[in-house]
């Protein structure tokens, strides 16, 4: 009988650590690419309760990127900028939005007018 529990308990514990194996090594291999994404350890509201949201993030042109354009022909065209969803006339982080096209936007910077050009990522279906 303790031959049959001592070989059961061995193959129980085989059995887990093949197991688990595959899921150890998986985490060595992970890699966490924030992507442009906001830092979660910066806070989102002020001492005085007053939102403040991602802003310092724009310090140059090269510091805003066109995601995305959600155009509809009727109208209420929506641009995707740094993550933030703002339609024409809003601003994202003092950048105006200007004017939306089906494939660029208008952006005002200082009373600076900007063309940003949507840029299909490599392997997207047009």
């Amino acid at each position: 009988m303790r031959v049959k529990s001592k070989f059961f308990l061995s193959l129980i514990i085989t059995l887990i650590i093949f197991n688990f194996l595959p899921f150890l090594d998986a985490q060595e291999k992970f890699k966490y690419e924030p992507k442009g994404e906001r830092d979660p350890f910066v806070p989102l509201v002020g001492a005085g309760g007053e939102y403040l949201g991602p802003s310092g993030r724009i310090k140059s042109l090269g510091d805003i990127k066109l995601e995305g354009i959600i155009w509809d022909p009727v109208g209420g065209h929506l641009a995707i900028i740094n993550g933030e969803i703002v339609k024409e006339g809003e601003s994202v982080d003092g950048v105006k939005v200007n004017k939306i096209y089906s494939k660029k936007i208008i952006i005002l910077i200082e009373d600076e007018e900007f063309i940003l050009n949507l840029v299909e990522e490599e392997g997207s279906k047009k």
